[in-house]
């Protein structure tokens, strides 16, 4: 078996991991269980029986199952650690000295340490390809059969339909990733953040990046070539204002005029972001978005950006991402301003709310007629099906949806939300009368992004955790299972979450959707580029026939979805991991800009033109083979 390693324990006991097993359910101790997350084993007897919680009943004892600490007791509970800490391989020290094996432990016969190899600590950036974007490095943990965490609606028939007419085949990126041209904004806290020792992989910063800004005639070209009906955009904020107030730099208007009329003339509608990560980083000077003067600064930058441009746009996105900018910005600190600060994070998080409702506000005032969302709501499903996951699982939408969704759709923060921040925020004094009624201004759509799901166990007293950041506060993720096909960045592939989250969205807010972000990264790091198989990326093409397909059945079920946007038109500068990770349809030279549609692109294209996914999508090639640590294949 494979695990993470903790900095503070060289030895870890091989006991009480049925412990925290659910009091109220009865577990079969020949049969995989997870204790705690990353653990799991054959604990036993396959006809033994025990209750979890603290008591052993009878029959477990008269098997030789002890209580704390008995050498006899075949249990294991092993500890997880992060910030890093690579996967290392574990043996049983002792008489028996079997190894215990990826993808499960068979039976024990007696209680040993476990003697773990400590490795070297990962630089923060690489930690983004080992842990998914909202969480950390797990061990491979297999689902106990038959349970499956998502299981599929009933309907009736199983074709996929096709998308009806109307509905907008489009891409999405955002300014800082493809736009380059330095010279002509003023400074973010990107540029700021790459330029710290290992914070960014290699060193790579957004100085040049796809030279957009020099090409956008060419990239708008390439989209009308593929067919495509949209395409989401995001404004750069220190390009329009460079130190984030004061008077509009008119080149800045001029560039997103031509790109917007070019967009226009070739007959692609458009969904523009004003803010995709880049605060000015004069206004990270004042304090940034934990100064409540930076919504006010926002706000104003709202209105000069509609006043200017507003006649060429066809819809509006205040904000991408809030639950990034909060948690992976100011929590965990591997996001840009790159703080670790759990308070700080919440009132960050609110004043998110806040800025949303007042741009949609500026937006409604300045005659914007289409308005909404780019959020990346959890899909968290238990990890088991006991009363004790599903219960992680409620508290993770609670802490990651709910800290969004309470104030856009409700106008309010619920009150056992507040209740479980206490211990880490304080008393929410950030909050004034009337905050949430402003972030509660109506919309049009409600915008998703989304690229996997998250299995969530119980807190155990021993739970790996990010310092006890926010994001771990629900409960503790554990790994996919080790049959699933993962990416490039080491995220479990799984379709069905898309449609859960489809129907979960709507039922929550009550809008139309539409799919803002999907896409995947593919195994082709630059350092071995083979152009034949960087083109040729059929795990790409299958990976958006499944999740295309869960559009079209969430359609069909009556879920009104307009528009999906693959991410990305373009291989681009993937913040933290920097050119290394390549979510584009279109492959990017970054060494010349040359651009090169891949085989995704002329996929994607046809299913623009015929609204029909194809019968027989190809298997994957690369997503299929992983380590069993929970990291990124090599």
């Amino acid at each position: 078996m494979s695990l993470v390693t903790r900095d503070d324990a060289e030895l870890l006991d091989v006991r009480h991991a049925v412990d925290d097993l659910d009091p109220d359910e009865t577990h079969d101790l020949g049969d995989p269980v997870i204790g705690h997350p990353g653990v799991i084993g054959h604990l036993g007897d396959p006809q033994a029986t025990r209750r979890g919680g603290r008591g052993v009943d009878r029959r477990a004892r008269r098997l030789g199952i002890g209580h704390h600490g008995h050498a006899h007791r075949p249990e294991l509970r092993i500890g997880g650690g992060l910030d890093g800490r690579q996967i290392a391989e574990v043996a049983v020290v002792g008489e028996s000295n079997e190894r215990l094996r990826s993808g499960g432990v068979h039976s024990a016969t007696q209680t040993h340490p476990v003697r773990v190899r400590r490795s070297q600590r990962t630089p923060p950036a690489r930690q983004l390809a080992l842990v998914r974007r909202h969480g950390r490095v797990a061990p491979m943990v297999p689902l106990p059969a038959p349970y499956d965490p998502l299981p599929p609606p009933p309907r009736t028939g199983t074709s996929i339909p096709a998308f009806p007419a109307g509905f907008e085949f489009g891409t999405a990126t955002s300014s800082h990733q493809i736009e380059g041209a330095r010279v002509g904004r003023g400074q973010n806290i990107w540029d700021s953040f790459a330029r710290l020792p290992g914070r960014v992989e290699r060193g790579e910063t957004g100085d040049v990046a796809c030279e957009h800004v020099a090409r956008y005639r060419e990239d708008v070209q390439l989209m009308a070539s593929l067919g495509l009906h949209c395409y989401r955009l995001s404004l750069s904020w220190p390009r329009l204002l460079p130190r984030g107030r004061g008077e509009l730099n008119a080149e800045g208007v001029v560039f997103y005029r031509n790109l917007l009329t070019a967009l226009r003339e070739a007959g692609i509608s458009t969904y523009v972001t004003l803010y995709h990560w880049d605060l000015p980083q004069d206004l990270e000077d004042e304090g940034g978005w934990r100064n409540r003067s930076t919504v006010e600064a926002f706000a104003r930058y709202v209105s000069l950006a509609v006043e200017r441009l507003g006649d060429l746009v066809d819809a509006w996105i205040p904000i991408n991402e809030p639950a990034c900018i909060a948690w992976l910005g100011h929590d965990t600190g591997l996001h840009a301003p790159g703080l670790r600060d759990t308070r700080a994070a919440l009132r960050v998080a609110h004043h998110l709310n806040l800025a949303h409702g007042l741009a949609v506000q500026r937006l409604r005032d300045k005659g914007a007629r289409r308005i909404g969302t780019a959020l990346n709501l959890q899909v968290n499903l238990p990890a088991q099906d006991t009363r004790a996951h599903r219960e992680a699982a409620r508290l993770a939408d609670l802490v990651h949806n709910e800290i969004w969704l309470g104030p856009l759709v409700d106008g309010r923060y619920s009150e056992e939300l507040i209740e479980l921040a206490r211990p880490s925020s304080g008393a929410w004094d950030w909050v004034r009368p009337g905050d949430t009624e402003i972030a509660a201004t109506p919309l049009d759509f409600t915008g998703i992004n989304y690229y996997f799901p998250r299995l969530l166990a119980p807190r155990g007293p021993d739970s790996p955790s990010l310092a006890g950041r926010w994001q771990d506060i629900a409960g503790d993720e554990v790994a996919s299972p080790t049959d699933a096909p993962r990416t490039e960045m080491g995220w479990w592939v799984e379709p069905r979450g898309l449609g859960r989250l489809l129907r979960t969205a709507h039922e929550r807010t009550g809008l139309p959707l539409v799919v803002t972000e999907n896409g995947t990264a593919t195994n082709e790091p630059p350092a071995v580029l083979d152009p034949a198989r960087q083109l040729d990326d059929v795990d790409r093409v299958r990976y958006l026939h499944d999740h295309l397909a869960e559009v079209a059945l969430a359609g069909a079920d009556g879920i009104p979805v307009q528009a999906y946007c693959a991410w990305s038109l373009l291989d681009n500068f993937e913040w933290a991991c920097g050119y290394r990770p390549r979510f584009g349809l279109v492959h990017v030279d970054f060494g010349t800009g040359h651009r090169t549609p891949k085989r995704s692109a002329r996929w994607y294209a046809d299913l623009a033109r015929t609204r029909r996914l194809p019968a027989d999508p190809p298997p994957y090639r690369d997503f299929v083979a992983h380590r069993g640590d929970g990291g990124p294949t090599p």
